[in-house]
């Protein structure tokens, strides 16, 4: 709690009793201004859950958006490779691609955050957080290394049931986190929060 609230809150406390002995009138002022006393925190709470999430939602589209053209790179090596042409890249450069593709991780962390909103509410912006949630669990599939470069069998070839992604399907699906963060900072911002990175 800020330290605003912490005097305000003092401070009422201090009306109340002596409000005891100024007759109902006075009591009355005092339970008001407790009460809108309890209405800052629940505010002061409740925008903190929202910036909260949309910091962690917006680091985790950083990454992912830094990481789409390493992770195309990686997939056009790949396919050159199963035609056993010769790559555009050294092996040292492709395994600083894998890092920034394993550097995404995964959604855990915004899904914890989505519980927070959840709790502070109000329920327009839990749902619009439900919504970046769902676009970033589906980031994080993407970007999986063993969707990116699938593993061979012993022919050099993709193992059975292999997912060969397209390029497009990673920029996509970081379009997508992007217009849901975009969409949870407009109703979020309309609540007290704050517009973000990915929003502007």
């Amino acid at each position: 709690m800020d330290t605003e609230l912490t005097v305000a809150l003092v401070g009422v406390g201090g009306a109340l009793v002596g409000a005891m002995t100024g007759g109902a009138a006075a009591l009355l002022a005092a339970k008001q201004g407790y009460k809108g006393a309890l209405e800052a925190v629940g505010r002061s709470a409740q925008h903190e859950a929202h910036r909260a999430f949309l910091r962690t939602a917006e680091d985790f589209w950083v990454k992912a958006n830094k990481a789409v053209t390493p992770a195309a790179h990686l997939i056009n090596e790949y396919e050159l490779s199963l035609r056993n042409e010769e790559r555009d890249f050294t092996e040292e450069e492709r395994l600083q691609f894998r890092r920034q593709v394993f550097a995404v991780g995964g959604s855990e962390r915004i899904v914890a955050a989505v519980w927070s909103v959840g709790q502070a509410g109000p329920l327009s912006v839990h749902e619009a957080a439900q919504r970046v949630q769902a676009a970033a669990v589906k980031v994080a599939e993407v970007f999986d290394p063993d969707l990116v470069e699938p593993p061979q069998d012993s022919q050099g070839q993709p193992a059975p049931n292999s997912v060969l992604l397209r390029p497009s399907v990673l920029a996509e699906a970081v379009h997508n986190l992007k217009t849901a963060l975009e969409a949870f900072a407009k109703v979020s911002g309309e609540r007290g929060g704050h517009a973000g990175r990915a929003a502007r």
